[in-house]
């Protein structure tokens, strides 16, 4: 989407070029690309950079005709001496780069009828304090005020359809802001390092949220939605999908303890990325998915439990969590993503709950990358340390000690398992009990709920397997 409206902006400047009449009045240059009535000028950059106030006129006369001035440019571009510029009722369109790095431009209004602030108009004006929009504007470019460190307040109107990318990225002094109902996207990294933002309310026809919205916001800790959205909605100041099962961004200055709501299914990418003041995090007992990043940087997180419930977490979904001591892996657990645990140089324990070790992506062999495992103590279930020694990359673990867990471990013959006709056998099952069989090293080979009382599986022979049905476990070899 950048690259496009940047290759549309382009495109439109070079078919102006192709045709262009440029001439110079009262020391503004325009050109123009009309071959007959209505006759219309753009403002472009002149020979020298303007300087002081500079006021545009609605029309201007050249060789016998008159022409609108409708359009800017980039006209002002590093226009470092401009103070100040007062646009026509005439302009529809700012053009990407307007104004970007006027560094001594402190305000602006907008006048009604422009429709379209593109990519970049007004990047590092970093004295802009004040700017009106009007209500007839519908498209806020990639980029518009990133950089625009002295931006309060801004009011968005209710005619905006669209945000993109980055436009207030970086706008440290922006304090609250509200989006209107009329918006319906918002971009990537919108408001990405706007460390005063303390508040963000969303109106009711938001559909998407780019992301990285709201990282590195160290100061906010309310993220409000419009009750009647029906794609988002907010608790307790932090964003969530409608229906509370998808956790989307835990605000960055929100402190102390976080209890995550038991709706929540997923947590994902980036959700409480670089939350910096939160020292524990209570999670969902029916979470079964946290995505990628979405813990790095907690820098004061010090333990983490996992709920039974959890199937996998994604890659540096921990990473540079540097207070975390020790964290529990429960049994439900069956992927683990590359570098979940990077940079966490104070973790001393994990705790894993399942016989069974989880099986990796060993074409990329770096689920501890960055871990001391000569000083982290991993500890196991009873009976299970072989496994995790004989396991790829959990065996990197120099400290493997066992101890006791909920996971019964059990004979093959109390538990109804044996070897015949070179088949694993199973009698006495439960119906809808889940079996799985793994090999010694943590792979799955085997895996189905049970649909009779009996069972018989072939599988390959001279091999050490380890069979879990429900909660208990064992060990046996064909």
């Amino acid at each position: 989407m950048k690259r496009k409206n940047i290759l549309i902006f382009s495109f439109i400047l070079i078919t102006i070029n192709l045709s262009a009449i440029d001439f110079q009045l009262n020391g503004i240059y325009y050109t123009s690309y009309s071959s007959s009535a209505p006759y219309t000028a753009i403002v472009i950059p002149g020979t020298n950079k303007y300087t002081g106030s500079v006021n545009i006129p609605e029309t201007v006369y050249y060789n016998g005709i008159t022409y609108t001035v409708n359009w800017i440019s980039n006209a002002f571009t590093d226009c470092s001496d401009l103070i100040s510029v007062t646009l026509p009722r005439t302009i529809k369109n700012i053009g990407g780069n307007a104004f970007s790095r006027c560094v001594n431009l402190t305000s602006i209004i907008i006048p009604s009828g422009v429709t379209g602030i593109y990519e970049y108009t007004f990047w590092e004006c970093t004295k802009l304090t004040t700017v009106e929009l009007p209500n007839t504007l519908t498209y806020l470019g990639q980029s518009v005020f990133e950089h625009c460190t002295n931006l309060t307040s801004i009011s968005i109107p209710n005619s905006v359809v669209t945000i993109d990318d980055d436009v207030f990225a970086r706008c440290t002094a922006l304090t609250s802001i509200t989006i209107p109902n009329s918006i319906t996207k918002i971009g990537w990294d919108v408001f990405n390092g706007c460390s005063s933002l303390k508040n963000v309310n969303i109106g009711s026809s938001v559909e998407s949220i780019g992301w990285y919205t709201f990282s590195f916001c160290s100061s906010l800790t309310e993220i409000n939605v419009d009750g009647n959205n029906q794609n988002y909605s907010s608790k307790n100041g932090v964003l969530f999908s409608k229906d509370l099962a998808t956790l989307i961004n835990c605000p960055n200055g929100l402190s102390d303890e976080y209890i995550m709501p038991n709706t929540v299914k997923t947590v994902r990418n980036f959700a409480f990325a670089d939350c910096t003041k939160l020292t524990s995090i209570k999670m969902s007992e029916n979470l079964n998915w946290i995505l990628d990043d979405a813990f790095v940087r907690c820098s004061k997180l010090t333990s983490v439990d996992l709920p039974n419930s959890l199937f996998h977490f994604g890659y540096d979904a921990f990473g540079e969590c540097t207070s975390m001591s020790s964290i529990t892996i429960p049994n439900s657990v069956y992927s683990i993503g590359n570098c979940s645990f990077q940079g966490c140089s104070n973790l001393i324990a994990i705790h894993v709950k399942s016989p069974i070790p989880c099986s990796f992506d060993n074409s990329y062999p770096t689920v501890f990358n960055g871990l001391s495992t000569n000083t982290c103590v991993l500890y196991v279930p009873v009976g299970s340390k072989t496994n995790y020694q004989n396991a790829p990359q959990w065996w990197s673990f120099k400290n493997i000690v066992e101890e006791t867990t909920d996971i019964k471990q059990m004979s093959p013959s109390l538990l109804g398992v044996y070897t015949q006709d070179r088949k694993i056998n199973f009698r006495n099952l439960i119906i809808g009990e889940l079996i799985q069989i793994y090999t010694q090293d943590g792979k799955l080979v085997f895996e189905e709920k049970a649909k009779e009382v009996i069972y018989s599986i072939q599988l390959s022979k001279n091999k050490l397997y380890i069979i879990r049905i429900g909660e208990k476990c064992t060990k046996i070899k064909l």
